[in-house]
Formats: structure tokens, C-alpha cells, sequence
């Protein structure tokens, strides 16, 4: 069910990254019942694994 929720476009018309699309929707699929704060912690990890030697 979460897998069809994402590939239907679930997170666009909210504007929400990768990470934060995929625990809104597990929240609304699977009842977590998380929190605003809780989902907000999500947005932290739109940007994907940093590899620190990108930057020296």
C-alpha cells in the first residue's frame, strides 16, 4: 500500500522531500499515529547520505 501511495504522487502537492514523503505516508498507511514534531524530523534527511570528502 505505501509503495502504490508513492508512486501515485503522494508528497508533491505538500512539496515534501524523499524522506519525509515516505513517513508521512507510512504514518497515514500503517496508523503510526507520529506526531507533527516526530514527522518534521524526516526533513532532516531529504538531501540523502552526505559523504564528508565531497567537501575537502
Amino acid at each position: 500500500m505505501l509503495k502504490e501511495l508513492i508512486q501515485d504522487g503522494y508528497g508533491i502537492k505538500e512539496d515534501l522531500n524523499c524522506a519525509e514523503a515516505i513517513l508521512y505516508g507510512a504514518n497515514q498507511v500503517y496508523h503510526l499515529d507520529l506526531n507533527s514534531d516526530s514527522l518534521k524530523l524526516a526533513a532532516a534527511f531529504g538531501g540523502g547520505m552526505c559523504n564528508v570528502e565531497m567537501f575537502f
